[in-house]
């Protein structure tokens, strides 16, 4: 029987153009093709600073503030995660008991403490001085390569396929299905390149602008039995501090939010801070490690440094884009 899927291609391997050519694909109704030159099995991928994804922490926090429609997409997201977590726990998504620290003089707008579990707010006693507002809750967290590479095996095991390819120009992904498809025929191109849509010929989205996220990742043994928090601490200028273990032993500690900045090299005073910011917020971090008779605090966590890492997150002026171009037979 001849197969009667329609072809689709994503452009993109980072956890939105897995995750979107994984849906398409098991609808039944598609053939999904991702182009992408970077994806998780790819050589030099998890060090590759071209694309954000094998850089994140990462956990569920909203960031919608009172925008109905960033709200609904967190929502889904939740939602889908908490799924995984029941059907999948290999997928490397967890739940875990989730704090934020906020500065808002005012009571902050939290639209989701009916979304998620147990959420309490904190008394202010017990609130870092510099902040005004605490809550806790549950949430989850990813462990980033593990993930990926679930969604990419997911992928691949429902059938669709992988071309590994650099394509400089929007229109090298419709030559590709104008080899499989007849002259009359729609093609239809999904753009998932983030900030490559930036430099995309046929797109050259300068919307998109870079944020430099500076973390460190650490060996905590004890947080994989679930001793740990994930904690953020929405601080002044560009900079957050929040712990985000994985779940294996390794935990994330941040960071940066440094819009336009694309300098790829870490810096060693920005790993002190981020240690010391860390220590401040959440000092039961270091518990139940080895501390020397002359160890600070500092010294005990420093000690467990495994990398001090820079990625780029992608942004854009206006918000995200999700829509459909039609030019001619192309549906972009």
């Amino acid at each position: 029987m001849p197969d009667k899927k329609f072809p689709v291609v994503v452009i993109g391997a980072g956890v939105i153009g897995l995750t979107t050519a994984l849906s398409l694909q098991r609808t039944g109704k598609f053939q999904v093709t991702i182009i992408s030159s970077q994806y998780p099995r790819s050589k030099g991928a998890q060090e590759s600073q071209d694309w954000a994804s094998p850089w994140a922490g990462a956990h569920w926090r909203s960031w919608a503030g009172d925008d109905p429609d960033i709200q609904r997409m967190e929502e889904q997201t939740f939602h889908e995660l908490v799924e995984i977590i029941k059907t999948t726990p290999e997928a490397g998504v967890s739940f875990i008991a989730g704090i934020e620290y906020m500065e808002d003089r005012h009571k902050p707008y939290i639209w989701y403490r009916s979304l998620v579990k147990g959420f309490k707010e904190i008394p202010k006693e017990y609130i870092p001085a510099d902040m005004n507002y605490g809550c806790v809750y549950e949430t989850l967290v990813i462990n980033v390569p593990k993930y990926l590479g679930w969604l990419f095996a997911q992928f691949l095991d429902q059938g669709g396929k992988l071309v590994e390819q650099h394509l400089p120009h929007i229109n090298d992904a419709t030559k590709y299905l104008n080899n499989i498809l007849p002259p009359n025929s729609p093609r239809i191109v999904v753009n998932c390149t983030a900030l490559g849509a930036m430099n995309l010929g046929g797109v050259l989205d300068k919307n998109m602008y870079p944020i430099r996220g500076h973390t460190v990742l650490v060996d905590l043994p004890l947080s994989s039995k679930g001793n740990l928090a994930t904690v953020t601490k929405q601080g002044p200028r560009n900079e957050t501090t929040y712990v985000i273990p994985r779940g294996d032993g390794t935990v994330i500690l941040g960071g940066t939010r440094q819009p336009y900045n694309q300098d790829r090299i870490a810096d060693p005073e920005k790993t002190d801070d981020i240690l010391i910011n860390v220590l401040n917020t959440y000092p039961q971090i270091i518990d139940g490690l080895y501390v020397g008779e002359d160890d600070t605090a500092f010294d005990v966590l420093k000690r467990r440094i495994i990398s001090e890492n820079v990625g780029f997150r992608p942004a854009r002026h206006g918000g995200v884009r999700f829509d459909v171009e039609i030019k001619g037979k192309f549906y972009y």
